[in-house]
């Protein structure tokens, strides 16, 4: 993926997971970043889980300038469903270390620059 990076939080409630799928993780050039949540119905209730993780995605997209396309599923749809298996979904914290480290093109560029040693992922819980 090709990165210009800057230094955004990007605040994850403390019970969610995030993962990144789709063609942020094969193009270096992708149109969009395609993110799952899995998220704690007992900490989130879903009739608002969009909005609990609304500003995780909006750190995400001013962190990859460009949309994000969320997914959101509680554990035991994902299990259900196989969704991580079924996509080749990764963390967001284990695409970004890919990323850094493993990536051909645009984004090991971006890497060998120190573009990404700016990024931190600070977690929150905005229901306490």
């Amino acid at each position: 993926m090709k990165m210009e990076t800057q230094s955004t939080p990007i605040r994850i409630p403390r019970e969610s997971k995030l993962y990144i799928f789709g063609s942020a993780l094969s193009s270096d050039y992708p149109n969009d970043l395609d993110v799952l949540v899995i998220y704690d119905p007992s900490a989130c209730p879903p009739q608002v889980a969009y909005s609990f993780h609304r500003e995780a995605m909006l750190d995400l997209e001013a962190s990859f300038h460009m949309p994000v396309h969320i997914t959101l599923l509680t554990p035991s749809e994902e299990s259900g469903t196989e969704f991580i298996k079924r996509t080749g979904a990764i963390e967001l914290a284990v695409a970004m270390s890919r990323l850094t480290h493993h990536s051909t093109g645009s984004a090991q560029k971006a890497a060998q620059a120190g573009e990404f040693k700016g990024w931190k992922l600070r977690v929150s819980n905005p229901w306490h």
